[in-house]
């Protein structure tokens, strides 16, 4: 599998918040630290700051936060039990 530029990465992941129907304020904020690439969501405040909703995750943890954001959100893991 071909690895994904930063800049496709948060497109990529912004593209999957609109999918999940997060407000627009919502934005992908990414850090480059010593672990490497991670990302989180972010909104900005008044002066410029911003502030994060979640922990910083790669990419492949990010998507799973959003399937399970969704799962609960839309209870299609409880339907399906059922």
């Amino acid at each position: 599998m071909k690895k994904l530029s930063k800049e496709k990465q948060i497109e990529a992941l912004q593209n999957a918040l609109q999918h999940y129907n997060f407000d627009e304020k919502y934005f992908i904020f990414p850090i480059d630290g010593r672990l490497g690439l991670r990302y989180a969501i972010a909104t900005e405040l008044k002066g410029g700051s911003i502030q994060t909703h979640t922990n910083y995750m790669t990419p492949e943890a990010f998507n799973a936060f959003l399937f399970g954001y969704d799962a609960a959100v839309t209870n299609k893991l409880i339907k399906k039990t059922l």
